[in-house]
């Protein structure tokens, strides 16, 4: 049998808003909450966690699954507000992003299938908890190519990262202010990623100081 959620007089934000607020009132394990959410709703095990997902995700991701006509005015606006920056004009970490893009207020539809998988993935998850303007732009990015494009359009999303520009300013060394630009592949990349979150550091541009400072002073450069 078809499951409910094929109803086309239910839209896709009603069903996040009615699985969420049903698990939030149950109680028990998360299984068993589910369990109980497939049972009164008829919706399959596997929509019921993706809506949960969707329901987690940031506002204006919820937004943008609903079209453009049918977003109120405190949600254009609220989309408006975002500044978004094409892949390609992302500026080094440490310098200030370029503004503007699209026109906001007016972006596209994100299909409930794309938003389901993108919502199932554990980076586009941290993207929108850390960076939701970036998380946003993925998912227009992964609308326009489809939902099957999905795991391409974040894996090329975590390459771009896997290579940042560090501008390490060195303000505090001996010595006139000498700004340098370092480019670190992947597996410095990746290390540096692990120090910062060890040792609860704010940035990667704060740790590269500190990793920096540290060696000059042990090799005797640095009194």
């Amino acid at each position: 049998a078809t499951e409910n959620r094929q109803r086309k007089d239910i839209p896709v934000s009603t069903w996040i808003k009615l699985t969420t607020k049903l698990f939030n009132k149950l109680t028990g394990t998360k299984a068993k909450r589910i369990k109980k959410i497939v049972e009164i709703t008829l919706l399959s095990d596997a929509s019921v966690r993706d809506y949960l997902n969707m329901g987690r995700l940031s506002l204006p991701l919820r937004i943008v699954l609903k079209e453009p006509a049918k977003r109120s005015k405190s949600e254009k606006e609220l989309l408006a507000k975002i500044p978004l920056v094409d892949s390609e004009e992302k500026a080094p970490i440490g310098e200030k992003t370029p503004e503007k893009l699209i026109r906001r207020d007016a972006l596209p539809l994100v299909p409930e299938g794309t938003m389901r998988v993108l919502a199932r993935d554990d980076a586009f998850r941290k993207w929108d908890r850390k960076e939701p303007e970036r998380a946003l732009r993925v998912a227009i990015e992964a609308a326009g190519r489809g939902q099957h494009h999905v795991p391409e359009v974040i894996g090329a999303e975590r390459g771009r990262e896997k290579k940042p520009v560090v501008r390490v300013p060195v303000a505090e060394f001996k010595g006139p202010p000498a700004p340098l630009r370092v480019q670190f592949g992947r597996p410095i990349t990746e290390a540096l990623e692990k120090y910062v979150k060890d040792k609860d550091i704010i940035s990667p541009e704060i740790a590269v100081k500190i990793i920096v400072r540290d060696f000059l002073t042990k090799e005797g450069y640095l009194g």
